[in-house]
């Protein structure tokens, strides 16, 4: 009796290659294209990413170098001279002369200050009379430097603050418009802000008055802050009565102000002792 062999024959021939009966090839195919799709999609992940984070950084860069940098009208509004001194000694004495001149009252009268005239004064006068005013700060190294434009309507104010002795100074522009209301108050609210050259919202003085602008300025600042800001907010005018007291009790009172291009003019009256 003879004996039949037994020949196992593969489930599927493909040139030589088995595929395991319990693998169909669709589902082998359908694996690798998942992962070659999750392989995609985590690459432009990657990709966008480091986009977002170098764009950031770019921002940062830009924002700081700004802020570290002067605003071009910084260092061609105006330049000291030799005779800078002795005109911020003028405007000083003319100042206090017309203060403090007898008049009959009640006489108006009018006192001009030119943009020249003020940077001057400013570079040559500011810190000797900040530091009359209050000697618990010291002015000479705080106050680096100060420059001021008189536009059409508006004051802008520079000033470059040093937080530390032997650091250079941060500029810090703030725009004002000056004003007086029917009773007389005056007002001083602001029209632009800025450090460096990087624009700064106004919402920062209107709605933020004790964190970010208050830790730029040097600690023997912040005390005096509180009023200045809700002033520039203008939720509170700068002075209730724009009057000042001289010494011998006779009273110099604001009536009027306008500020044009290159002078910042004022008006007042002289009022007698009480």
């Amino acid at each position: 009796m003879s004996t039949t062999p037994t020949i196992n024959i593969p489930a599927t021939i493909d040139h030589g290659m088995t595929t395991p009966a319990s693998q169909p090839r669709h589902t082998r195919g359908a694996t690798h294209g998942a992962k070659g799709l999750w392989v995609r999609a985590r690459f432009w992940m990657v990709t966008i990413g480091l986009g977002l984070v170098f764009a950031v950084a770019l921002i940062t860069l830009g924002a700081w170098w700004l802020a570290r940098s002067a605003p071009s009208w910084w260092t061609t509004v105006h330049a000291l001279t030799p005779q800078s001194d002795s005109v911020g000694r003028e405007l000083e004495n003319a100042v206090v002369n017309q203060l403090h001149a007898q008049r009959a009252t009640p006489e108006v009268w009018s006192v001009a200050v030119s943009e020249h005239d003020a940077n001057d004064w400013l570079a040559t006068r500011l810190v000797k009379w900040l530091q009359n005013r209050d000697d618990s700060i010291d002015w000479a190294t705080t106050v680096e430097r100060a420059v001021v434009t008189f536009n059409n309507g508006s004051i802008v104010l520079g000033v470059s603050i040093r937080t530390q002795r032997d650091e250079p100074g941060q500029v810090f522009t703030i725009g004002v418009i000056p004003s007086l209301d029917a009773e007389g108050r005056l007002w001083l609210r602001a029209s632009e802000l800025s450090i460096g050259k990087l624009p700064l919202p106004l919402e920062l003085i209107t709605q933020d008055q004790n964190s970010f602008l208050r830790s730029l300025l040097p600690d023997a600042l912040n005390k005096n802050a509180g009023p200045v800001l809700s002033a520039l907010a203008g939720t509170e005018p700068i002075a209730n009565e724009a009057i000042l007291t001289l010494a011998d009790k006779r009273r110099v009172k604001l009536t009027a102000l306008s500020v044009r291009d290159g002078s910042l003019e004022l008006s007042c009256t002289t009022a007698p002792a009480r």
